[in-house]
């Protein structure tokens, strides 16, 4: 948990600063896309994002559930058998 902290409280090269901003931003462009056309076809917003956040989250947890990956909560790592 303490590298994950990390992340947000160290300095950044100007580089390093503008690489994650490029890859924050297309990662949500990559997102949004199929998030409005959802909207666009009579869903609402609201239900489109409850959507897009509880589906991976169900495919995340369906290997755990059969007993496929463990997961240590002493160091926040996930451990495949």
């Amino acid at each position: 948990m303490i590298w994950f902290l990390s992340l947000f409280t160290r300095e950044y090269e100007q580089r390093q600063a503008l690489l994650i901003i490029f890859l924050a931003s297309s990662f949500w462009g990559v997102l949004w896309v199929p998030m409005r056309h959802i909207e666009a076809m009579g869903l609402s917003g609201l239900w489109v994002v409850v959507l897009f956040h509880f589906l991976p989250a169900g495919a995340i947890s369906f290997p755990a559930r059969r007993g496929d990956v463990a997961v240590d909560c002493q160091s926040c790592a996930i451990i495949t058998p």
